[in-house]
């Protein structure tokens, strides 16, 4: 059967992920958060596509669901780099937007006594910065900034270290996000991954990504805790 056709017959026949899962990892810009902005300035200087390109010429004649190749990926983590650090600086100029329901979401997760923790490619600075600005911080067992790290999504350093750190089974992780480098960074990882679709990627670079679950809003997502 088409690997396509199954992702989708997943998104059909969803069962209750807090059954599933006990540790949710969350990415941050365009997951939970809105990027109004940064396609705003796209559309009129034409920046994200320009570093989307980028990001995407290794990725688009490959399969998306193969084993992370460290090596092959060395260009593709040091472009995504360069997009974090765009980001960072737009990001930092203009007040943050959560979704709609992701606390509701987060605060249900608490209740179920899940632990919610937060992988981000961005700079830890700005992202606590934001969350003390929502008064969310204290709903998050961890956040942990891939640049301080300094392996940057897709690689699955980071993923893994948190993973051992928190001593956490990975059949029972999921990790959602907006982008196919987080599709690739959790397959790498061997943990179930979730994309949200309205970030970064679109729908059909990441249905071609294969992530176990894709919702099309963090709204449909809290349908299914």
């Amino acid at each position: 059967m088409n690997n396509k056709i199954e992702t989708k017959k997943k998104t059909r026949n969803l069962e209750n992920l807090s059954k599933k899962f006990d540790v949710f990892i969350f990415d941050w810009d365009g997951t939970l958060t809105e990027l109004k902005i940064l396609r705003t300035l796209d559309q009129k200087y034409g920046v994200y596509w320009f570093y989307k390109q980028l990001r995407y010429g290794k990725y688009k004649h490959a399969k998306l669901n193969e084993k992370f190749n460290k090596k092959d990926s060395k260009f593709e983590e040091f472009k995504e780099y360069i997009l974090s650090i765009f980001a960072d600086f737009y990001l930092t100029l203009f007040k943050p937007k959560l979704h709609n329901n992701v606390i509701e979401m987060l605060k249900l997760l608490k209740q179920k006594n899940k632990k919610v923790i937060l992988f981000t490619n961005g700079t830890e600075w700005r992202i606590k910065r934001e969350l003390e600005i929502f008064n969310i911080q204290d709903l998050f067992d961890d956040v942990v900034s891939a640049q301080k790290l300094k392996v940057i999504k897709p690689n699955p350093t980071g993923l893994n270290k948190i993973i051992k750190e928190h001593h956490m089974k990975k059949s029972r992780i999921i990790y959602v996000g907006d982008m196919v480098d987080d599709i690739v960074m959790a397959k790498a990882a061997n943990v179930s991954s979730c994309a949200i679709l309205g970030g970064f990627d679109d729908k059909i670079s990441l249905m071609k990504a294969e992530p176990d679950f894709i919702f099309s809003s963090i709204e449909e997502l809290l349908k299914n805790l």
